[in-house]
């Protein structure tokens, strides 16, 4: 089981998940979801709840265009937060490991 808790509003989050676990989980599901490679790059650091503005920096892109990727990827999962990203990621990655 994997937990997540919400520190604060600001979206800051604390994962028991291992990023390299995150990125085998990211890999199982990217396709079923179309996820394009930038958005599969930005995805666990999504997760792990960093900001715009650092991903922005992480990335070396605008902030208008993370907030572009991370619609896109809250959309193709169906959620509205990081937390809510990350509790998908690891039920669809269950669900593909089951078939």
């Amino acid at each position: 089981m994997y937990l997540v808790n919400e520190k604060n509003r600001k979206g800051e989050m604390i994962s028991e998940m291992r990023h390299k676990e995150l990125e085998d989980k990211i890999s199982s599901v990217k396709e079923h979801v179309g996820l394009s490679k930038r958005e599969a790059e930005l995805v666990p650091d999504i997760a792990k709840g960093l900001s715009n503005k650092k991903l922005s920096k992480k990335y070396y892109i605008a902030v208008n265009t993370i907030k572009n990727h991370k619609s896109n990827i809250y959309r193709k999962f169906d959620c509205h937060s990081a937390a809510e990203l990350l509790s998908r990621i690891v039920d669809m990655d269950e669900e593909i490991e089951k078939k």
